[in-house]
């Protein structure tokens, strides 16, 4: 079914603030790009400096937002000065780039630590569209729904999909079914 009206959920900072890459103080770089001991032994696992550095940043950025973000290391350089500053000091990155496969070992390395699955459509808009229907007999505000929708992914550990699922994929979808379920209830009296 194709949805023809996209809900408008949050404004565009809100969305700004729930899905762009952190762009982190001096203050909260100490606190999100913190490691563990298990943390410490994957990164120990990573071979060259650029991979490194690239966990570590992925890292940071996912504990903070739950999702995962395109990004070269130039476009977050105070982050990387940051990270070699404290974790590598005296070793220059040479290396500014990283392959996308070496990106997406670092981000199967960071979900399998955490015990978190990658947020698959196919998979899980079905499941939230069911959870969605419960849910849209509480409330018919679409930040509600969305909140829910969040929180519920969160924990259940499944990281977090783009604003635009939310929004066309899920919430939309959702709420359209709901009216269309009610007008379809309510039709024997109108048209009578």
């Amino acid at each position: 079914m194709k949805n023809d009206r996209r809900i408008r959920i949050l404004p565009t900072n809100e969305i700004d603030d729930l899905f762009a890459r952190p762009c982190f103080s001096k203050e909260e770089r100490f606190v999100w790009f913190d490691l563990t001991p298990d943390e410490l032994f994957l990164l120990q696992q990573k071979a060259s400096l650029a991979n490194k550095v690239d966990l570590i940043l992925q890292l940071g950025y996912f504990k903070a937002k739950h999702q995962f973000f395109n990004f070269t290391l130039e476009d977050v350089q105070e982050d990387v000065d940051y990270i070699i500053n404290t974790f590598f000091s005296g070793q220059i990155l040479k290396k500014l780039s990283l392959s996308r496969t070496h990106r997406y070992r670092n981000q199967l390395s960071i979900l399998n630590l955490m015990n978190i699955t990658l947020f698959d459509a196919k998979t899980h808009i079905p499941v939230l569209l069911e959870y969605s229907h419960s849910l849209c007999r509480i409330s018919n505000d679409p930040f509600f729904l969305f909140r829910n929708l969040f929180e519920y992914l969160k924990t259940n550990k499944i990281t977090i999909p783009g604003y635009t699922n939310f929004q066309e994929h899920i919430v939309s979808v959702a709420f359209n079914r709901e009216n269309e379920s009610l007008y379809a209830g309510l039709s024997p009296y109108v048209s009578g």
